[in-house]
């Protein structure tokens, strides 16, 4: 039987399936959903910027953002965050380190926890990511996915930096101020962006 036979036959086998069927095979357990993680780390978030009014100055809180949420897919642990309320409506935010990373407070709280967290991640895994080259451990072709964009080491061992929509923007050195330069092609990214849909709704999602 040709690839195209079995092409078919799948198809065939696809398009037979009562709607039940196919909504049992195409269900993602919670746990396993991206978007469904996502929309529990919002309502964690949004639920303590909502209460803030009434907690006492000071009060810390667990806020865990999932692993399947992680730039890396192959990532298997969850990330610790911790939210102490300053006592006028605003977290200051702590990264597993205990490092305060930013504020957030309001209606925005969410938008906000998520550039703490994608500017984390970024430099976690631009850090582990030279460690592995410089340590010899990184071959030819080696990726560091990051929230925006990736790298990649090339064949002559400089760093290819990809813009978040994965074409080549910059070639550096392992030793340049990585986290700068991938900062400025996300940079340059959202300006080409926004000028692309100016004068559209779509204009301001670019800020």
């Amino acid at each position: 039987m040709s690839f195209e036979d079995d092409r078919e036959e799948a198809m065939d086998s696809f398009n037979d399936m009562s709607p039940a069927e196919l909504e049992e095979l195409l269900h993602v357990e919670p746990e396993f959903d991206p978007e469904h993680q996502i929309e529990m780390l919002r309502e964690e978030v949004e639920s303590l910027a909502y209460d803030a009014d009434v907690l006492d100055d000071g009060a810390t809180f667990e806020v865990v953002e999932k692993a399947l949420l992680h730039p890396d897919p192959l990532w298997e642990e969850d990330t610790v965050w911790w939210f102490e309320y300053d006592g006028d409506e605003g977290f200051a935010v702590r990264d597993p380190e205990g490092t305060v990373r930013g504020e957030v407070e309001g209606e925005d709280a969410f938008d906000q926890f998520g550039e703490i967290a994608s500017e984390y991640h970024r430099e976690e895994q631009i850090r582990r990511f030279k460690a592995r080259v410089k340590a010899g451990r990184a071959d030819e072709g080696e990726m560091c996915l990051l929230p925006n964009g990736k790298l990649e080491l090339t064949e002559d061992g400089m760093v290819a930096v990809f813009d978040p929509q994965r074409e080549l923007a910059e070639v550096a050195h392992i030793d340049d101020p990585l986290d700068e330069i991938v900062v400025g092609v996300i940079d340059d990214w959202k300006q080409q962006m926004r000028a692309k849909y100016a004068g559209t709704p779509m204009e301001e999602h670019w800020d």
